[in-house]
């Protein structure tokens, strides 16, 4: 594959993944600038249970007292600072046409 004098291993993995190695630690370069997500308090159900991490959207809820998915215990209506999410479909809560799963 190589002719000549054979590359250092530094030079082909920089070919290769587009990174510098120093001190063998690769660095990873990106030529974009991450998109900034943006956030907003959002209203959230969390679950009342102690031990229980559970919680949703309140505009993803389709009862407007619902329970815990993970272990069926009373939710209550909090605030929490989430990425801004854009629910497009009609509002859960009225629009209950198909059948509960369990």
């Amino acid at each position: 594959m190589f002719y000549g004098k054979r590359p250092e291993l530094k030079q082909i993995l920089k070919r290769l993944l587009g990174t510098q190695i120093i001190g063998g630690i690769p660095l990873y370069f990106r030529k974009e600038a991450a998109e900034e997500v943006i956030q907003e308090i959002t209203s959230v159900w969390l679950c009342t249970k102690e031990s229980c991490n559970g919680w949703m959207r309140d505009n993803f809820a389709f009862d407007e007292s619902p329970a815990c998915g993970l272990c069926q215990s009373p939710m209550v209506k909090d605030t929490k600072l989430l990425p801004q999410l854009q629910n497009l479909s009609m509002d859960m809560k009225v629009s209950r046409r198909g059948v509960k799963i369990n």
